[in-house]
């Protein structure tokens, strides 16, 4: 029998998954496969062999597999170790046929510790570990090319080897000098970030109204959800409420479920001491004396025994007792601000 017509077997219960995967996560491809992504071909050789029936692949070894099975073939199956899975049902069929041969492509498994409890073993055994992680010259060309502020590494990989001491391309480099790490030790990283870069939905873009405050500088109101997923940040509308079920609930619980509504206007900036003051004198408001605070300016309304305390991230106004006096000059120091 030629060896085009040996069939193989991919037993597995994400099987069908993992193949199917293969062919829409082109994103980790390289440039050849992906361009097929976006063809009428499939980007692996294993698309082909399952239309030509050359492929199979099964969940487990019992129901379809039983029926269909035959020999000679090639079974992808695990686990590596030999001590579950569909694996220790082959190697007890097989294990004893010199013709058989098991190979081991797992790394992180030493294949004779697996095949010790089925000795005596007339199979062959073959090691062919394929590590899919990169190599030293395949991590300084990527963090080269990526230029980190800061990269954190175990402190094996930044010398080399202790048997091989003069083979300097088996460690890490890069600049500034990486920090290195122990098992079991606490890092503190020097990773200080202020802000976060947040992408605003289409929705939300399109009703913004930029105001101009000063020559180049234009701000806009927005309201929105902000939304994290995947380390990703998103500005979304709002979503509208649910009105209430029950018509008959309260019109206090009503008042205390409506959403607040958007301020007309926005107010920002510091207050100017000089046309404040011109502002209460058109108010009708005279007796005005000003000093100056550590703080910014305390303002002092003789007449009205009230004092305005402005700093630079406060305002105070105490009136004692009097709420509509509080009030007015509320709104007074409101128009003295700029808005948008």
């Amino acid at each position: 029998m030629g060896l085009s017509q040996i069939p193989i077997y991919f037993i597995s219960p994400v099987a069908d998954c993992s193949l199917a995967y293969s062919q829409i996560f082109s994103e980790w491809l390289c440039s050849a496969k992906h361009s097929k992504v976006y063809l009428p071909e499939p980007p692996f050789p294993h698309a082909d062999l399952i239309k030509n029936n050359r492929l199979k692949h099964y969940s487990s070894i019992h129901g379809e597999f039983s029926n269909q099975f035959k020999t000679p073939c090639v079974v992808f199956t695990g686990h590596p170790s030999l001590r579950f899975g569909d694996a220790v049902h082959f190697m007890e069929m097989w294990g004893k046929s010199s013709l058989n041969t098991v190979l081991f492509t797992e790394p992180d498994f030493p294949y004779l510790d697996a095949l010790a409890p089925f000795q005596p073993l007339s199979m062959k055994a073959c090691y062919c570990p394929i590590d899919p992680a990169m190599g030293f010259s395949q991590a300084n060309k990527m963090i080269k090319d990526l230029k980190p502020g800061h990269l954190i590494i175990p402190a094996g990989y930044s010398r080399p080897p202790a048997s091989l001491p003069h083979k300097t391309d088996l460690q890490i480099e890069s600049d500034p000098s990486p920090v290195t790490f122990t098992r079991g030790e606490i890092l503190n990283v020097p990773v200080k970030r202020k802000f976060e870069k947040i992408e605003i939905s289409e929705q939300i873009s399109d009703d913004l109204t930029p105001t101009e405050v000063r020559p180049g500088v234009l701000v806009s109101a927005v309201t929105g959800v902000l939304v994290v997923k995947d380390n990703q940040y998103v500005l979304q509308n709002v979503p509208p409420s649910n009105p209430p079920v029950d018509i008959q609930v309260s019109r206090k619980r009503r008042r205390e479920e409506e959403v607040p509504k958007k301020p007309k206007h926005y107010i920002y900036g510091c207050i100017n001491v000089d046309e404040f003051v011109q502002s209460l004198d058109k108010a009708g408001i005279s007796d005005v004396k000003v000093e100056e605070s550590p703080r910014g300016h305390i303002i002092h309304l003789q007449e009205e025994d009230t004092i305005i305390q402005l700093e630079e991230s406060s305002t105070h106004i105490v009136s004692e007792g009097n709420e509509a006096l509080r009030r007015k000059l509320r709104d007074i120091l409101i128009k003295s601000l700029p808005s948008f």
